[in-house]
């Protein structure tokens, strides 16, 4: 009979395991706690208010797990239309594990096991997973046109290539929101012409979409000034637009109050298109390898794997090799995110104690020995 080390054996083991396809689960446990105010003597009210509490900050646990930093807002605004379509549909089951009562506040500690697929297809539809760098790269070229000034026009090289103190605001609450909106436009990359068009200055610039228009002030009555915000959202490749609008107010407010009345009006349906350019241009997967080394436990490297692999940017994982000498595996790793990112979140999972190395198309995890 031939022995086999133990360090051997495991390598052997994980790949035989490997080798079989990993069985998925449509549902997910979450650990969460839910309040309900107490009102008029009964728990059955507040009772239903806490789990309900419960449920949703379930689903939102979930979604954290595959949205971006910059999606959160869009997420949280509109995920409880979401919750409230689906219902109990997919609550697997619950369990209240303890309650407790303080200040007419019913608390509930309650473990759910929710089906998450249908949350997953919600997030992917809804544009909410794509990173800030694989959204469309927008660019402003919105001219100013102020009560009695010359339009200003950074692309016209008065402006030294810096946006407007309207395309500034308008830049940074789309890139507060979560858009790829591109910050410095470079005035020494236009070419130079007589007949530039705003669209070819646009793919002088790199960017996928134009917002390009005007915004005038003008003196109204009763010292009171007009503005009014004209633009277009132009598709750079196709030059087609998307769409445009036109908003006018009256009032005696400043101009930075009426500018920011203004993109409040209009950056909601300017993202939503946004958004349907994202949908519509799904990312291309990338291929990346992975090593992890070290190995000294199947179930660390298993829980690694599942990790990975229940990341909503990550489409495929395959073994393309096992090293007994250095206890090492190596895949390749088929991405729609950054390599960098997806680490990160898997650092943050605190599986066990490693190094992660990030270097171009490759990544190596190696496991601390304990």
């Amino acid at each position: 009979m031939r022995i086999i080390g133990k360090k051997s054996a495991l390598l052997l083991t994980l790949l035989l395991l490997l080798a079989a396809p990993l069985v998925s689960r449509a549902d997910v446990l979450i650990s969460t706690a839910g309040v309900g105010a107490l009102e008029g003597g009964t728990q059955s009210n507040p009772e239903q208010a806490a789990l309900q509490d419960a449920f949703s900050k379930a689903a939102l646990q979930i979604c954290l797990k595959y949205v971006p930093l910059g999606s959160v807002r869009d997420l949280v605004g509109e995920l409880p239309a979401f919750l409230e379509s689906r219902g109990m549909e997919d609550i697997v089951r619950y369990q209240i594990t303890s309650r407790s009562q303080a200040n007419g506040v019913l608390l509930l500690n309650v473990d759910v096991r929710m089906n998450d697929e249908p949350l997953k297809a919600w997030i992917k539809g809804r544009s909410f997973s794509a990173p800030v760098n694989l959204r469309p790269r927008v660019l402003l070229m919105i001219a100013d046109a102020g009560s009695g000034k010359k339009a200003f026009e950074w692309w016209s090289g008065r402006g030294k290539g810096t946006y407007s103190a309207f395309e500034s605001s308008f830049a940074r609450e789309l890139r507060n929101s979560g858009e790829n909106v591109i910050e410095s436009p470079q005035v020494s990359r236009i070419p130079r012409s007589d007949f530039l068009k705003p669209i070819d200055i646009a793919r002088s610039q790199g960017a996928d979409l134009l917002l390009t228009g005007t915004l005038t002030t003008a003196p109204a009555i009763n010292r009171c000034t007009e503005t009014s915000l004209k633009v277009s959202l132009v598709d750079v490749r196709s030059r087609v637009t998307l769409s445009s609008w036109s908003l006018s107010h009256r009032s005696d407010l400043g101009a930075p109050v009426m500018n920011a009345l203004l993109i409040s009006e209009i950056i909601k349906p300017v993202r939503a298109l946004i958004s349907g350019k994202i949908i519509s241009h799904a990312p291309a997967s990338l291929l990346k390898t992975l090593c992890i080394e070290n190995i000294d436990s199947q179930a660390t490297y298993q829980s690694l794997v599942k990790a990975l692999k229940s990341m909503e940017s990550v489409d495929r994982l395959t073994v393309t090799g096992v090293y007994g000498s250095s206890h090492s595996i190596c895949h390749s790793l088929q991405i729609r995110s950054s390599l960098a990112d997806i680490m990160e979140n898997l650092r943050q999972k605190q599986i066990t104690d490693a190094d992660m190395l990030v270097e171009d198309d490759r990544a190596v995890i190696r496991i601390l020995r304990q």
